[in-house]
């Protein structure tokens, strides 16, 4: 990859086209190539001056055969293109292993990349009462599901233990398990600099020094209904919401070990364990016999924590950092939807903003999008249909970070990558643009794209 000097950092109406040989190319945006995770690198050029850099996420899900080795190239690759440069802006868009893990991996490589600026979504505010609140029920419920995988197995719900640990795989290794945790993950990112920014959608956008470009921040929203919505049509709705996820903490009581557990409907010091009870007369004879089977709940409650660590997993995604890159007033749009779900994306349909004379909306920054990194890994609820990719009559370039056999290890083979989608994508794109897959090898001719073994870049 091509070597770029540093430059300053940002300060607080055209039809989208291509480069020809009469406009200068205006960015370069390139996709890694690892698997199942996010690593994006942009520069917005400036002509004769040194680009503005810009990089978003770096991870691969936890599991992934030689992830180590594998994020250490990535991150290798982006010290040899900045050389002494600084980053512009680091972003990290959400507290997920598959988005932040390189961070930890590539510790080394990662120590010699220097950013004037970080930016993460405000649920990652420590001052901001909402995102505490929503950090408390997120912490809470992952606490409990990982004390369920372990109950799973020795109930011999091998199955149902394995869906939910690979769903858990996102949020990355138990603290206890050594390494580093997600959260430590993005702690080495915020730490490149003393206060990083935590974006809101109220947020005016940034115009970049040296060029005519705004990044606007599209979410997460502030509203908790938005933030509920994870599911894009009303006939399945899997609309989980907060308080849904605070009752996770009862699974941690059932698994707690403490006499004074509140989740039981009596006290531990006046029950018999259900192994010990199955062992009297009594019982066996009563509420054990095969006759009365059909009246007992026994562990199929447990089952339900499959749906709670897919709700789990919803929710952190829904409260992404989603960044549009306006390249000039009016023209193309660059939109990284990082894992959105629904309620993220429609809550884009009501910002507006005032710049000059001009009002912008988000609606339009849709519409006039050339590169979409798709949302989470091309899955059905990431990516909305007619507010989202139909209103993109303008696409050239989807970026779609996934690995469809390692989705398919982990269970998701028929959501990641969602083929409606996918399909979608490559009509909108069509007859001269692309849908770039990092498990895939591009063949085609457009000389605006340069194909590697490491990863996918578009001179635009």
């Amino acid at each position: 990859m091509a070597k770029a000097k540093s430059a300053a950092a940002p300060t607080s109406d055209a039809k989208a086209s291509p480069p020809t040989s009469k406009t200068e190319p205006r960015a370069r945006v390139r996709m890694y190539r690892q698997g199942l995770g996010d690593c994006l690198y942009v520069e917005l050029l400036r002509g004769q001056q040194a680009p503005f850099r810009i990089m978003i996420d770096c991870g691969l899900v936890l599991g992934a055969k030689g992830a180590t080795t594998t994020m250490q190239a990535v991150m290798a690759d982006l010290v040899d293109t900045l050389g002494s440069a600084s980053l512009d802006l680091l972003v990290v868009t959400h507290p997920h292993w598959d988005h932040v893990s390189g961070f930890l991996q590539a510790k080394d490589d990662f120590a010699k990349i220097n950013a004037d600026a970080v930016w993460l979504g405000w649920p990652e505010d420590p001052a901001d009462p909402l995102a505490v609140k929503l950090s408390s029920i997120h912490a809470g419920a992952e606490t409990a599901l990982r004390a369920s995988i372990d109950k799973l197995t020795a109930l011999g719900l091998n199955e149902n233990a394995r869906q939910t640990q690979s769903l858990i795989d996102f949020l990355g290794a138990a603290p206890s398990a050594g390494g580093g945790t997600t959260r430590d993950a993005v702690k080495a990112a915020a730490a490149k600099v003393r206060v990083p920014r935590y974006c809101r959608p109220a947020d005016p956008p940034v115009l970049i020094p040296g060029t005519e470009a705004r990044i606007f921040v599209l979410g997460p929203p502030r509203d908790e209904a938005e933030l509920r919505q994870m599911d894009p049509t009303s006939r399945n709705p899997e609309t989980y919401s907060l308080t849904a996820l605070d009752g996770l903490y009862g699974l941690a009581g059932v698994f707690g070990e403490g006499e004074e557990d509140d989740q039981r409907p009596f006290n531990a010091s006046v029950t018999i364990p259900l192994a010990d009870a199955r062992q009297l007369a009594f019982f066996r004879n009563s509420y054990a016999a095969a006759d009365v089977a059909w009246r007992r709940i026994d562990t199929d409650w447990l089952e339900d924590t499959q749906n709670f660590a897919l709700l789990l997993d919803r929710a952190v995604n829904n409260s992404s950092l989603v960044l549009a890159i306006e390249l000039e007033p009016g023209g193309p749009v660059l939109l990284f939807a990082a894992d959105a779900q629904v309620g993220n994306w429609l809550s884009w349909l009501k910002l507006r903003w005032t710049i000059g004379d001009r009002v912008v909306t988000g609606p339009d920054l849709i519409a006039r999008t050339i590169v979409y990194k798709v949302g989470h890994h091309a899955s059905l609820n990431a990516t909305l249909r007619a507010e989202g990719v139909e209103r993109m009559n303008d696409l050239q370039y989807a970026f779609v970070p996934v690995d469809a056999v390692e989705a398919k290890a982990k269970g998701w083979g028929g959501n990641i990558p969602f083929a409606a989608l996918l399909e979608a994508l490559k009509r909108q794109t069509a007859p001269a643009g692309a849908v770039l897959r990092s498990d895939e090898i591009w063949s085609g001719t457009d000389p605006a794209i340069t194909p590697s073994k490491l990863a996918y870049e578009v001179l635009l």
